[in-house]
């Protein structure tokens, strides 16, 4: 990518963003039941007509859900120090992640991805908050996914469309 300014990155992700999920929208209207039925054969249609089309169940909840009520954190072990480990759980439950992590394990199992976003908070506790796929996409350099190059947050509040642009060098915020 020639142009890594804030607006190309924008331009980038968003079209991204999009893309990924208008395919990921069919899951997660699965999961909500929204979908149509695709197992009725021809010869059940001729025979029982519309009879059965109000009688469904939707099992993707459960397929998604009992995995991820499964998944809870616990705490944090970073080697031999525990004072890492205090400072740690202490911040997860600053932010009340026990109650955001369901959202998070949800989305990740029922989409492939879900995302934390940390914003700092000038020597105070980070906040750290769930943010759904649908409204965040992380761009990596290639070969090294620890590496971020760019990541957007998009989302609507009181009839306009808001977006940030987070970059090594900053975050560039767009209406």
């Amino acid at each position: 990518m020639a142009d890594r300014s804030p607006a190309a990155w924008l331009e980038r992700l968003e079209q991204q963003l999009h893309a990924r999920w208008s395919e990921w929208k069919r899951y997660d209207e699965y999961y909500d039941g929204s979908h149509q039925l695709q197992f009725v054969t021809n010869k059940f249609r001729a025979t029982f007509g519309t009879l059965f089309s109000d009688l469904t169940d939707n099992w993707m909840p459960l397929v998604v859900d009992s995995p991820a009520e499964r998944l809870r954190v616990q705490g944090f072990r970073f080697g031999s120090d525990f004072t890492a480990d205090h400072d740690a759980w202490e911040i997860w439950q600053a932010n009340n992640l026990d109650a955001q992590s369901n959202l998070v394990h949800t989305e990740s199992i029922k989409l492939g991805a879900s995302y934390w976003m940390v914003t700092p908070n000038d020597g105070g506790t980070p906040r750290i908050t769930c943010e759904h796929p649908s409204q965040v996409i992380v761009e990596h350099a290639p070969g090294d996914r620890r590496v971020r190059l760019a990541a957007l947050k998009k989302w609507s509040q009181d009839g306009y469309n808001y977006a940030n642009v987070y970059l090594p060098e900053g975050v560039a915020k767009f209406r």
